[in-house]
């Protein structure tokens, strides 16, 4: 296993893509814990929207793997992709029922995403980053 200095100039974008990371995980695991309830709201708001009883604790997995992933800096940039790929996909439901204000939120949340994937896009277990630090 390597370790990588970070340059002093990327330190404060670093704690406050943790600080972000740290947010969107408890918030994913949390939504992704309430949705594993077979039974729940949850399974009822998607089987209005058209969606199999088992949509919503597929989902909800999803959502609590790739929630863990964020703290795991190596990790993290996988895991904000699988959540982004799913806010697309709960972006283009809302978009359908016309819910702007969700879509929103959705768009929010998928670029701090995003964001989160970009900081951390050198940081591997087993690989040095680039010489010139980017």
């Amino acid at each position: 296993m390597t370790a990588r200095m970070l340059p002093a100039r990327h330190s404060a974008r670093m704690a406050a893509a943790w600080l972000l990371g740290l947010y969107l995980a408890n918030m994913y695991v949390r939504a992704g814990s309430s949705k594993l309830d077979g039974d729940g709201s949850w399974a009822q708001a998607f089987a209005q929207r058209g969606y199999p009883p088992w949509c919503g604790v597929l989902i909800g997995g999803v959502e609590i793997i790739g929630g863990a992933t964020l703290i795991v800096p190596w990790l993290a940039p996988y895991g904000a992709f699988v959540l982004c790929v799913m806010m697309a996909g709960a972006g283009g439901s809302l978009a359908h029922g016309q819910r702007w204000a969700e879509v929103g939120w959705v768009t929010i949340y998928a670029a701090g995403l995003t964001w989160i994937a970009y900081e951390w896009r050198w940081v591997r277990w087993d690989r040095e980053a680039p010489a010139d630090g980017l």
